[in-house]
């Protein structure tokens, strides 16, 4: 197992080297910074006691830097590269694919999911219980007829925005194409968007993908993404909130803003808290309700946008292609406010791979605790029955 030190240039690793623990062990130093000196804390192979051994080491050594730093261990700033960490889950622990088909409707773990940060009494536990039987049965009755996905985290491996459209993602979404199904990318990103989807999906299905750009600012089909400039927006009223963020000196100070003219992107500078960050931007933006907009926040970026704009676009314009019987499923990863999915998760037909809402009638996670991300679509889409211009979900 892998721990992050204290202080962005040092590294701490505790390594239990026994067949199970190896590929995460190597899987998680592969996202480390090469230039990372590490300390190895070898555990004899005993099992528990191995690692009752190894975590007490850790311990220690941490409580001691800690203290020649000056730095309190249990708030620390976390780099870039913890979040990718963090997001590997438990490899070679969880079996993912036809294994855990018996258990994927985890509604055990999916009710915690809603109410693990709240103190709740039986009867309101028993509610979300009964929720949960109710909305999974309202899924798996459905007939769906497009479908809307969040891209970075959901549909594109987390923390690397080069990875482009997971593989073991391309071929149901190819196959629902194939049958006439339109699929959304509901993405907080710009044209850089176009050239993974180019690079995934053969030219013949482009006009059945449409993108959702900057969190919903306008939406147009890949086959028109000629038309990007032109169609868009130019909000005025984000001049007045940018020059308001770049005054205050804790944003300017660990962030990167980029004004898009339809979003602002702050991009959090490694070792930042962005919960932090998202804190300071509640106090501007609530405390001034006339500049018009709102935040959102992802794995990677903080985004400010005008209080009109929204994921729900792509429900919007998917529904507008579809007869009235037909649902549009929406698939996201940060469906808890402020996530920038919890406004598209709050559909009728909503499934987060990661955090959830509170909401009872939506925004459910399914998923065997330890699978995550394009791992949890993954686990979805292979419950995807294909059909002629629709589909169902045998979750």
């Amino acid at each position: 197992e892998i721990m992050p030190s204290l202080v962005g240039s040092e590294m701490c690793i505790r390594d239990r080297s026994t067949p199970r623990g190896k590929k995460l062990t190597l899987r998680t130093l592969s996202h480390l910074p090469g230039d990372i000196p590490r300390w190895h804390f070898l555990a004899s192979d005993g099992g528990l006691c191995s690692a009752l051994e190894a975590t007490l080491a850790v311990f220690g050594f941490i409580a001691g830097a800690g203290e020649h730093l000056g730095i309190d261990p249990g708030r620390p700033n976390v780099p870039s590269y913890g979040s990718k960490i963090y997001h590997l889950g438990p490899i070679g622990f969880v079996q993912i694919g036809r294994t855990a088909a018996k258990r994927l409707a985890d509604l055990g773990s999916a009710v915690v999911r809603k109410v693990s940060a709240l103190r709740l009494d039986d009867e309101v536990k028993q509610q979300y219980v009964e929720g949960a039987h109710t909305y999974l049965s309202k899924m798996r009755s459905q007939t769906y007829g497009a479908l809307v996905v969040d891209y970075d985290g959901t549909t594109s491996q987390v923390g690397d925005r080069d990875a482009g459209v997971a593989p073991e993602l391309v071929g149901k979404l190819i196959e629902l194409l194939e049958s006439g199904v339109a699929v959304f990318f509901a993405t907080g990103r710009g044209d850089s968007i176009h050239k993974p989807l180019k690079a995934a999906f053969p030219t013949k299905t482009w006009r059945r993908i449409h993108i959702g750009y900057y969190n919903g600012s306008f939406c147009l089909p890949l086959s028109r993404s000629d038309r990007f400039e032109a169609s868009l927006p130019r909000h005025s009223r984000l001049r007045t909130v940018e020059r308001r963020i770049r005054s205050h000196p804790l944003i300017s100070e660990n962030c990167e803003i980029e004004n898009k003219h339809c979003q602002i992107t702050l991009k959090v500078r490694s070792g930042v808290s962005s919960e932090s960050l998202s804190g300071i931007l509640a106090e501007i933006i609530l405390g001034q309700s006339r500049l018009g907009v709102k935040f959102f926040t992802s794995s990677h970026s903080i985004d400010i946008l005008p209080r009109q704009t929204s994921k729900m676009v792509c429900i919007r314009s998917a529904k507008a292609m579809l007869s009235s019987k037909a649902g549009v499923l929406a698939i996201g990863d940060c469906g808890a406010f402020p996530g920038n999915d919890f406004e598209l998760l709050q559909t009728e037909y909503s499934l987060s791979v990661d955090s959830v809402s509170t909401n009872i009638s939506s925004c459910w996670n399914f998923l065997p605790i330890g699978v995550s991300h394009t791992d949890g679509t993954a686990e979805y889409f292979r419950r995807i029955e294909v059909m002629k211009e629709s589909f169902s979900l045998k979750i």
